[in-house]
This record gives structure tokens, C-alpha cells and sequence, in this order.
């Protein structure tokens, strides 16, 4: 498709229309992100940042402190615990998703201590990415 021709938002393999393939070819070149919407035309993708809880642009003390208190909201027996206060919004999707960093699930002691891991090593000056992290 030429690009003076018309094309659809969205059409990311350029094929006339809105669809899965769109989601598993932008899935396969962009590491973190979350497909929303309800149908077709209303789908978009919002990416995130592993590791970003709080979804300012930095991974640090913050978001161990969001990842922290949302950990110990849910060992206390909290059954509702939240990162936002709105367990059905967009935001708290994605600082789910960003804290699950271990991918299990489940956002427990383990991302808490590779979040800790990634900051120190990170802030002592030890360039490092989650791949690495993740393989120790």
C-alpha cells in the first residue's frame, strides 16, 4: 500500500482491515503493552514499562513503595487491593502489569524483590536489563 492511498488507524500488516494480525504483529515488535477495547474499532494499544508501577517514566523507590503496600494489602487478607482504587480502570491494569514482574500472574514478594534487585543494581551503577535479572 502506497502511502498517498488511504489506510485504516490500526491496520498495522496494512491489510485493508482491523484485526488479530494487527494485535500479534504490533505484540511481536513491542515488548510491554496491553491490548483495551471492547471491539475492533475501539481497540487500542497501551504500552507500560516493566517494573513502572506507578507510571511516571521511572522505575524507583515509588514504585517499590506502590508494589510494597499493594503486597502487604494483600497478606493482611485484603481481598479488593488495588494500585489505583479503581480495580476496573485502564491505569490499574497497566500498574498490574508493569509489577508483575516475574510474568506469574500474580504480583507478590518475588516482583518486590527483582524490582529491589533491577533499583539496586540499576543505582549502583551496574547496567542491567529484566532478562538478566530474571535469568539469576
Amino acid at each position: 500500500m502506497a502511502l498517498s492511498e488511504e489506510w485504516l488507524c490500526g491496520d498495522v500488516d496494512l491489510d485493508g482491515r482491523i484485526d488479530i494480525q494487527d494485535a500479534v504483529v504490533t505484540d511481536a515488535s513491542v515488548q510491554d503493552g496491553i491490548w483495551a477495547g471492547g471491539t475492533d474499532l475501539t481497540m487500542q494499544y497501551v504500552p507500560y514499562t516493566l517494573g513502572d508501577v506507578d507510571n511516571d517514566g521511572f522505575i524507583d523507590s515509588t514504585d517499590v513503595f506502590e508494589l510494597l503496600l499493594y503486597v502487604a494489602k494483600k497478606s493482611s487478607g485484603q481481598k479488593n487491593a488495588t494500585f489505583t482504587g479503581d480495580a476496573s480502570s485502564m491505569a490499574e491494569t497497566v500498574a498490574a502489569n508493569a509489577a508483575d514482574i516475574d510474568r506469574s500472574g500474580d504480583m507478590d514478594s518475588t516482583d518486590l524483590y527483582y524490582l529491589l534487585y533491577y533499583i539496586a543494581l540499576n543505582g549502583a551503577g551496574v547496567s542491567t536489563n529484566w532478562e538478566e535479572i530474571l535469568a539469576n
